[in-house]
């Protein structure tokens, strides 16, 4: 017998904490069950969590788990036993590792455990949120739409992550050309001319005196620069780790101009939008916050949402929790309370969800067309002082002269 923990639903407001002994977590399931309660979350304590991507790189992409969700939607509606399909899209899988996961998924379920539970062995796979639909949709039969649902979460996801790295390749390559540029005028290029300009025997501009300076720094210690880039990268990762530090960060980027309103946009569309999934698979509010609150990546929207969860447990209504809310604006809570009232909360989150993440596409479509002539006129400006340092000494020969 193995001991599980387990959250539980009583009624649609009100959900509790406990522990259970079973052999398995669908018996553990069924005996919640039979207490009259619906099970939310189970999770067997004496199993250590398997690391899905070991030390050894192992890794699966976002769009292998899409794939994945998506097939075994459309396998189980045709009659499919899960057993069957998850052999079926096992053979059909090109990453081996993948292919390994799914192999022990498929042996866990023959031995009675249910998908869900085999599914949360491999967190760095299948998040949280997605084993929460799953696990919503076993418990209520509803297995396939729950599936569906995921399937087209993720597939969404997908899409707007590559349609902003495609945007994001032209101002990337022209800011790389620009600085592949500058550094062959320091390197190769300024070398050359610097016996020009000690033949002339004049006094140098500023302007050119700097260029050389610089020119022979990069070329006699190019390794110290490289060095102070990958240090200060290596302090930077390692220091905003730290909670204070990654706040700090947080506050100040969504206070930025610009960049501030779409972070906070994207992060509020994702939150809603997570809600709404969990909402529409039958959770409660309170459970349904505390998955959404791992979805976003700001740590003041998290802390605002910690405070909104602790508020629900007390008996408050979402809505309420947003009245006083720093982050998200009026029109959220506006129509939350309506969509609370009319009993359409999840479609009022819907529609909030298309709305949020609407208006961020648009700004960072707009932000990467301002980026790009940025970059440009950033590049030119220093190509500019380079080639305008050059020439300067050309200038003060010819005055000379005349």
């Amino acid at each position: 017998m193995a001991l599980f923990s387990y959250t539980a639903k009583i009624n649609p407001n009100r959900s509790i904490q406990g522990e259970i002994e079973a052999e398995s977590e669908s018996s553990a399931v069924k005996k919640i069950c039979a207490l009259g309660y619906f099970p939310i979350d189970v999770r067997n304590k004496n199993t250590a969590v398997v690391n899905s991507q070991g030390s050894s790189g192992k890794h699966v992409s976002r769009k292998d788990v899409f794939m994945f969700t998506r097939q075994l939607s459309k396998l189980i509606s045709s009659g499919i036993t899960i057993v069957n399909a998850l052999e079926l899209l096992r053979r059909q899988t090109k990453n081996n590792y993948f292919s390994s996961v799914i192999r022990e998924i498929t042996d866990a379920v023959k031995n009675g455990a249910g998908i869900a539970e085999s599914l949360s062995r491999y967190p760095k796979i299948f998040s949280r949120l997605y084993v929460a639909m799953v696990r919503s949709g076993e418990a209520g039969g509803t297995l396939e739409a729950a599936l569906k649902q995921t399937s087209d979460f993720l597939e969404k996801e997908e899409r707007n992550r590559s349609a902003f790295i495609r945007a994001l390749v032209y101002p990337l390559f022209v800011a790389a050309v620009g600085i592949g540029t500058v550094f062959i005028l320091l390197v190769f290029v300024i070398p050359r001319l610097v016996f020009m300009f000690e033949d002339m025997g004049q006094v140098l501009p500023i302007p050119t005196k700097i260029l050389i300076e610089t020119s022979s720094f990069t070329r006699s210690y190019w390794w110290i620069e490289v060095s102070f880039i990958v240090i200060l990268t290596a302090v930077w990762k390692r220091v905003k780790r730290k909670s204070g530090v990654r706040m700090f960060i947080d506050k100040t980027s969504i206070k930025a101009p610009v960049v501030g309103r779409i972070i906070l946009q994207t992060q509020i569309g994702r939150f809603l939008r997570t809600m709404a999934l969990l909402l529409g698979g039958g959770l409660p509010v309170l459970f349904t916050l505390e998955v959404s609150e791992a979805q976003v990546e700001n740590l003041c929207l998290v802390s605002e949402i910690h405070v909104f969860r602790k508020k629900i447990s007390e008996g408050l209504s979402l809505s309420e929790c947003l009245k006083n809310s720093v982050y998200f604006p009026l029109e959220v809570q506006n129509i939350v309370a309506v969509g609370e009232e009319t009993g359409t909360l999840e479609k009022s989150l819907t529609r909030l969800a298309d709305d949020y993440e609407s208006e961020a596409d648009s700004a960072v479509q707009v932000f990467l067309q301002l980026l790009e002539p940025v970059i440009i006129v950033g590049m030119g400006l220093i190509v500019g002082f380079i080639v305008l340092s050059m020439l300067l000494p050309v200038f003060q020969i010819n005055f000379a002269v005349q």
